[in-house]
């Protein structure tokens, strides 16, 4: 799998096992940022809170037209019920972030979630046995494929990148999102409870590649060969940052140098500050705080710089 090619769409994953560490807001805000600049932009909810989806769509809205059969959860019923509907079917375009990110190009989608998908992902949990090795190796890579799968659809060659919200823990339908991109973003605020699990984290990301590479190597004669994937940590970004001075306070520095000492861990130079207010009041309003035009300068600044360096951190091609 190549991060660097733009014949199809770059998939990163944005995971921490901690939760409470801004990932949601991360994601928003990059993923409208980067639309803002031109770029098409998918974004994928599979956290069950589904507070990605509720940062672009009200409650309301989602519980009467979304919840019943507009979610990604639809596709999985669909999918266990041997009905036919293309993930791609789901994919809703926000009229309120549309309308400040329209007249560039760019474009931000998203595949809404769906609070039941904790049940799901019981479900397919429960199907990864069976009676043989053979069984058990067939079962682990229709489950974990599946996403992967779904995304090489041609119908997903207009975006440039695919950002997955993930819930924070390492369920089936996480680890089907990294077995699908090219690339791990871990967001962590400079804390230690917030950065302990992080070498853990990247740790268990090089055991799901072994452990799927291993699976798709042994083939029963005949059956085509299944390729192996690579993904790679992109980076940690550091927010809820306090500063002082105009930059991080001394007490957080340790931390995120304790994190950077990390063998194989990047970590972006660009941190974003704490604001809660201003971020938290975000999502009532649809609109991500990277796009707003009545955002803090200095933030918008952070934004934009950290926009810069994921871009050239993914290798994403230039608009």
């Amino acid at each position: 799998m190549k991060a660097t090619s733009q014949e199809e769409c770059v998939i990163v994953s944005v995971i921490n096992f901690k939760g409470g560490v801004g990932k949601t807001t991360l994601t928003a805000n990059l993923g409208a940022e980067l639309a803002s600049r031109g770029y098409k932009v998918l974004l994928i909810d599979l956290d069950p809170q589904a507070s990605l989806t509720f940062s672009f769509v009200p409650p309301d809205h989602w519980k009467a037209n979304l919840a019943p059969t507009g979610t990604i959860k639809r596709w999985f019923d669909a999918d266990r019920k041997g009905e036919n509907v293309r993930l791609s079917d789901l994919i809703i375009t926000p009229d309120v972030v549309k309308s400040v990110i329209d007249g560039n190009g760019g474009r931000l989608d998203l595949l809404p979630s769906h609070l039941d998908l904790i049940n799901i992902d019981l479900e397919l949990g429960g199907s990864l046995g069976g009676g043989t090795f053979g069984q058990v190796q067939q079962n682990y890579m229709k489950v974990h494929r599946k996403l992967a799968l779904a995304l090489k659809d041609r119908s997903f060659r207009q975006y440039d990148v695919t950002l997955i919200d993930c819930a924070p823990n390492f369920n089936v339908l996480n680890k089907s999102a990294i077995i699908a991109g090219d690339w791990v973003l871990i967001p962590a605020r400079p804390d230690y409870l917030s950065t302990l699990g992080i070498d853990y984290l990247v740790n268990q990301l090089k055991k799901l590649t072994a452990d799927y590479n291993n699976f798709a190597k042994i083939r029963a004669s005949g059956d085509p060969l299944i390729p192996k994937i690579k993904p790679r940590v992109l980076g940690v970004v550091f927010g809820m940052v306090q500063f002082y001075g105009g930059k991080p306070v001394q007490a957080l520095e340790s931390f995120i140098s304790e994190v950077q000492s990390l063998d194989g861990v990047p970590v972006f130079d660009q941190v974003i500050r704490q604001n809660a207010g201003l971020f938290a009041a975000a999502p009532r309003d649809g609109i991500p705080v990277a796009v707003k035009s009545t955002a803090p300068a200095e933030i918008a600044l952070e934004l934009d710089k950290l926009a810069d360096e994921f871009i050239s951190r993914a290798d994403l091609r230039r608009i």
